[in-house]
């Protein structure tokens, strides 16, 4: 089985991190993909500190804020899981 969690992140500053954090330590969630909007704070910052060398974690970045449905459909066209949360 293979799982793809995506995350939307718009300034969740320490939140991102800690998210990811109960995330990547399920066993069932084989990719993270973290679609930023454009964010003005140091979530993205915090989030690559804590997990630079991950490998199941990739981060989009969006010039401009897209919401939350756009950001999730853009990240969704690249997702080969079998089950996407």
């Amino acid at each position: 089985m293979s799982l793809t969690a995506i995350v939307v992140n718009y300034n969740a500053g320490s939140l991102l991190a800690e998210g990811a954090r109960s995330l990547l330590v399920h066993n069932g969630v084989t990719d993270l993909r973290v679609v930023d909007n454009a964010s003005t704070d140091d979530s993205l910052e915090r989030l690559q500190q804590a997990f630079r060398a991950h490998p199941a974690l990739s981060i989009r970045r969006n010039e401009a804020n897209l919401g939350y449905a756009r950001a999730v459909n853009a990240e969704l066209a690249g997702v080969g899981a079998e089950f996407v949360l």
